[in-house]
């Protein structure tokens, strides 16, 4: 009898995060936290792992030359990262005009502790003063996703029809129609006028299947 062969587990190849494919990064997703979609200003927040083995063995020091060049002080490297995000009226210009999604990014915090990230993006969410929910990424408006995901990637992410899209995490496969938003909503419309529209599945799935996560 031939003996049994060994099976070896192959290890993920180790690149810095700009090198990552986009379906990695929403993957290293921990958690994301949303005001009600109602909200005439909502805001969200996203904790992503920067998981040490995906990275480059060399990837501190290659964060602490980067520092120094641009005049920082290096304090170390973090493992979970909180973007935090939030749209008004003045992000306009910067998501319309200059199609730049990270417009509507707050502020990013950096920690080792994952409870310490899920309640920092939790208490950033709750100061709108409404309730806060638990959500998948796919459930933050696509502004937000975008904002989240070309800031964590570290490069500029080819904007699609789904920019302004504002659609559920999950369709039920015998579902026809979706019901989804446009968000922002237009500048002489306001927020609470809902702007929810029935749209076909398959659209649906196809817009967002173009993004690349």
């Amino acid at each position: 009898m031939a003996p049994p062969i060994a099976l070896f587990r192959r290890k993920p190849k180790r690149l810095a995060p700009d090198q990552w494919p986009l379906t990695l990064v929403a993957e290293q997703v921990a958690a994301a936290y949303m005001t009600d979609a109602e909200g005439d200003e909502p805001r969200g927040a996203v904790v992503f792992h920067l998981d040490p083995d995906l990275l480059p063995e060399n990837w501190e020091e290659v964060v602490r030359l980067g520092v120094e060049e641009e005049g920082g002080e290096y304090t170390g490297t973090a493992e979970w990262i909180v973007y935090k995000m939030e749209f008004v009226e003045d992000d306009r210009v910067g998501l319309f005009m200059d199609h730049d999604a990270t417009a509507v990014i707050r502020g990013v915090w950096a920690t080792n502790s994952l409870t310490e990230a899920q309640d920092d993006a939790r208490a950033w969410v709750e100061g709108t003063g409404e309730e806060v929910f638990r959500v998948p990424l796919d459930s933050l408006p696509n502004i937000f996703q975008y904002a989240f995901m070309t800031a964590a990637a570290g490069r500029e992410i080819e904007l699609t029809g789904a920019y302004f899209l504002w659609a559920p995490a999950e369709i039920e496969p015998d579902t026809e129609w979706v019901a989804v938003r446009k968000f922002p909503t237009d500048v002489n419309q306001l927020a609470d006028e809902g702007e929810w529209n029935l749209m076909a599945r398959v659209g649906v799935e196809e817009l967002l299947a173009r993004r690349g996560w």
